[in-house]
């Protein structure tokens, strides 16, 4: 029986860390011997906007205009699921053919991170039973935390203020 690509879409808001979720699964996937590629949805808005220069490294001027970039992309689509859609580009341009030896290992395409319902609901279409949603989460006092630490760390950036 042949496996089959595997494909997550990773769920959290702002300040929540994903790396210890992604060190298990990566351990997982070898012992599985699956591949794990990431599928960074932010980073596919700076090929939609070049001309903005998105901001790379982290801090409030990234996660801001990220959010912008991502809401015009939707709004201009007119599809709430549009920044998904990109997504699935990005996967069906790196999946190998079936005819090549790279077919042999599967997948697990983890799509990092999804902010609409409409996004969810467009993979699950999609990708069937082959689709998971994963939800992080983290208290509010951690993600400040984390958040907190990250623009401290970053001269230039604008200084980040709990509510």
């Amino acid at each position: 029986m042949a496996r089959t690509d595997l494909f997550i879409g990773l769920i959290k808001p702002i300040g929540v860390t994903k790396t210890d979720f992604v060190r298990e699964l990566e351990i997982e996937a070898a012992q599985y011997n699956y591949n794990l590629a990431e599928i960074r949805l932010s980073q596919l808005l700076h090929d939609v906007y070049p001309e903005r220069q998105l901001e790379t490294h982290a801090g409030v001027n990234r996660y801001e205009e990220h959010m912008r970039a991502g809401t015009d992309v939707c709004t201009k689509m007119t599809d709430a699921s549009a920044v998904a859609s990109l997504g699935i580009l990005q996967i069906k341009s790196a999946r190998p053919k079936p005819t090549t030896p790279e077919a042999a290992k599967p997948t697990i395409y983890l799509i990092n991170s999804l902010k609409r319902r409409p996004e969810v609901r467009l993979l699950r279409r999609i990708y069937r039973d082959a689709f998971i949603a994963v939800a992080l989460h983290s208290t509010r006092e951690e993600r400040g935390d984390h958040l907190e630490g990250e623009f401290v760390s970053i001269p230039g950036t604008k200084a980040f203020h709990r509510s």
